[in-house]
């Protein structure tokens, strides 16, 4: 059992193995000033996660660039999500689907180079949605930390919720905004 601790909440993440690979997936962007506090916190647990030798850590770097040289510095396994300006036919297919700038390019290419047993994502519902949908989501424990801002969800993002492993709410207001809304539906 591992309790992992949020800044506002402590919580209990069972696991039998004591060997573990956590996947995360961040909106990278390599800009030595953390203005923005999902980023700083997922870096945060990023660390944490890595420097206590219980995990092995690969994280998707939303923004980042293949080949990009500041990427040697990342201390754990490292997947840039966007194709070299030099292969035009790859960025031309990145190009072609939106989403593609927050992971779906190259998530389940991560999944099955990585295999994680655990893959944690903090951002907003339309940056994780293809995760649910993936092929390869049986092979891992989905964990989601949802920005809920308002009241009521939209019905779809509380679907995807429901089929999360565990889902993490920032605030005590967020956790009773998906506990009206969805009850013990939510693990």
């Amino acid at each position: 059992m591992e309790i992992i601790h949020t800044g506002e909440q402590y919580y209990r993440l069972d696991v039998t193995d004591r060997d573990i690979r956590l996947m995360t997936i961040r909106l990278f962007d390599y800009s030595p000033i953390k203005e923005i506090k999902l980023d700083f916190l997922e870096s945060e647990l990023l660390k944490r996660f890595h420097n206590s030798g219980k995990y092995e850590v690969a994280e998707l770097g939303c923004y980042a660039v293949v080949g990009d040289p500041r990427i040697q510095s990342i201390p754990w396994k490292f997947y840039p999500n966007v194709p070299d300006n030099s292969n035009q036919k790859e960025l031309s297919e990145f190009k072609s689907n939106h989403v593609n700038q927050f992971g779906l390019w190259r998530f389940n290419k991560a999944i099955i180079d990585f295999k994680p047993h655990i893959v944690f994502d903090l951002r907003d519902y339309w940056m994780y949605a293809y995760q649910e949908i993936s092929p390869l989501r049986k092979y891992f424990k989905w964990v989601i930390m949802p920005t809920v801002d308002s009241a009521p969800q939209q019905i779809e993002w509380l679907y995807t919720f429901s089929n999360a492993d565990m889902v993490i709410p920032y605030t005590e207001w967020a956790k009773y905004v998906l506990s009206e809304s969805c009850g013990h539906h939510i693990n």
